[in-house]
């Protein structure tokens, strides 16, 4: 191989690795962004779920006031809705949950 030869081909794989190097740095530029956007999502259902979380009261049972379930979930039904629209079903779910007395015996 010559040395003009030499210098084309060198050239050549330059640019060859240049440009992988752009790409890869694009690539990497789109999954930073999907991974802040995840972040941001997290950080938004966080605060969304800490605020109802100091909105509403835990369920406690007491047939003796009329304290049911059905009661007190109408009670904060339009805050859930309202307040947590941007979580999905799951999530509002899982939030129910931790608002139910643990010491409340179950009805069965």
């Amino acid at each position: 191989m010559d040395s003009t030869a030499l210098k084309l081909f060198l050239t050549q794989q330059q640019e060859a690795h240049k440009e992988q190097l752009v790409f890869l740095q694009q690539q990497q530029e789109k999954l930073l962004e999907t991974i802040l956007k995840k972040i941001g999502t997290q950080t938004d259902h966080t605060s969304i779920l800490n605020s109802l979380n100091g909105r509403i009261a835990t369920f406690k049972y007491n047939s003796e006031d009329g304290e049911t379930f059905d009661r007190w979930f109408g009670r904060y039904e339009d805050v859930i809705k309202v307040d947590g629209a941007q979580l999905d079903d799951a999530s509002k779910a899982r939030f129910l949950v931790t608002k139910l007395d643990s010491t409340t015996p179950s009805s069965s």
